[in-house]
């Protein structure tokens, strides 16, 4: 498997507690991969130190072939992030945003109108992003992070507060990503039933811990829970005190 993103023993500690514990982790090129559990449970704090923005306390990382603590700006050059809150600039249209952003990185010829129109934002391309919904304003998101052209991006809960068609909508762009961009994907959230939808594997972290790493039909069969999602998420936070999302 070409890995472009690899950690080795990543930890992470806040005084006495340990936030990310010893996580051994491989994603290969091409891959939507979840990571997956329950809030507090470490997902954002493990994509903050592959991004270079948090030091580890011991382990290491690689991403795209480079340390995100020695090489933070090669890091940040090739990899977009989508915060779980992501913000816009309400008083301006989706286009100046876009824009913005690039000009705050100097990209050259920023691909506006096909980032726009990859995720279903064209028609609304000149209005101020402070009139949009949350689902608009959540692709707004998803399009600053394909404006600086990535080989990689981290999404973290991109589907938060989204209604039902709104969840579907921002499912089938991130599907897409990989295929039409040649972006791998590491989508973070607590919710198996939908990041299961598109991610080929999934890790499950509890406590900083990695508890279980697979395909959904994989920890399926290992658990005996045939294709119950929520069974499978239960059998593997036993113990732990958190309920399936």
């Amino acid at each position: 498997m070409d890995c472009v993103v690899e950690t080795f023993g990543l930890t992470k500690r806040y005084g006495r507690e340990t936030v990310v514990d010893g996580l051994d982790l491989a994603i290969g090129a091409g891959e939507i991969f979840g990571l997956l559990g329950p809030n507090g449970a470490g997902k954002t704090t493990t994509l903050l130190m592959l991004l270079g923005l948090s030091e580890p306390s011991s382990g290491r990382s690689r991403v795209l072939g480079h340390d995100p603590v020695r090489e933070p700006l090669a890091v940040k050059s090739q990899v977009g992030y989508m915060a779980e809150n992501m913000g816009v600039y309400a008083d301006l249209t989706a286009r100046q945003n876009l824009l913005f952003l690039a000009g705050l990185n100097g990209i050259e010829k920023p691909a506006v109108d096909e980032c726009l129109e990859l995720v279903g934002l064209a028609s609304v391309a000149d209005r101020r992003a402070g009139t949009f919904s949350r689902g608009m304003r959540q692709r707004l998101g998803l399009a600053e992070v394909l404006i600086k052209n990535p080989r990689l991006a981290f999404l973290d809960e991109p589907t938060l507060g989204l209604d039902p068609d709104g969840i579907a909508t921002m499912l089938e762009l991130i599907e897409r990503l990989p295929r039409e961009k040649g972006l791998t994907i590491v989508l973070s959230s607590h919710l198996l039933h939908l990041v299961s939808r598109v991610a080929g594997r999934v890790g499950i972290l509890d406590r900083g811990r990695l508890l279980a790493l697979g395909t959904v039909a994989g920890l399926a069969g290992e658990c005996g829970a045939a294709e119950d999602l929520e069974a499978i998420y239960r059998h593997f936070l036993k113990g732990t005190g958190e309920a399936a999302a």
